[in-house]
């Protein structure tokens, strides 16, 4: 069989697309891990909530998040951003820690659904989290049922992903690297 190339030999694209994978792979792993840090460190998560009518608004709130990467926060249910979930339940929202010098940022940036808790429940479970990150006594729960002017929200989101700049031949390209934090 003199002459004939394996069929398993790579043309060099073909090697050059699969060190690109193999990098990206890495990459999603590493920029999953930093995310999960950024997200233990930081206590802020700014929500972006429109109204029925499309006006934006941004909300920075505490918050603390479960083992499935939900995120709870306690907002007067009055408040603007607390209106707009009642009236659309769409949320966008970005973590990132403002602490480091220009440059050396890392945000991660979710689409969710949120929405006011009524379980008792979980409401429990929430006023734990987020207590627990404040270091203070946990609130009784009736003080979030009913018609009471606080309540616990829970955003629960449906994509994750953190912006990269990667290199397209010679140029810079903005990526966005989806990742999974389960």
């Amino acid at each position: 069989m003199a002459g004939r190339t394996s069929r398993f030999r790579f043309t060099r694209k073909e090697s050059k697309l699969r060190e690109l994978a193999s990098a990206s792979l890495m990459n999603k792993r590493e920029e999953t891990e930093t995310a999960k840090q950024v997200l233990q460190k930081i206590v802020y998560i700014t929500i972006a909530t429109s109204s029925k009518g499309g006006i934006p608004w941004n909300t920075p709130c505490f918050c603390a998040y479960d083992s499935s990467y939900s995120f709870y926060w306690i907002s007067h249910q009055d408040c603007v951003h607390s209106e707009n979930i009642r009236k659309n339940s769409n949320v966008a929202i970005v973590a990132y820690d403002s602490t480091v010098p220009e440059g050396l940022g890392f945000g991660i940036y979710m689409r969710a659904k949120a929405g006011a808790v009524n379980d008792k429940k979980e409401i429990a479970k929430a006023l734990s989290l987020l207590y627990k990150r404040k270091n203070r006594p946990i609130p009784d729960v009736d003080e979030f049922v009913g018609d009471t002017p606080r309540k616990v929200y829970k955003a629960v989101p449906s994509e994750v992903w953190v912006n990269d700049i990667g290199k397209k031949s010679e140029e810079l390209k903005y990526l966005r690297l989806k990742i999974s934090l389960k």
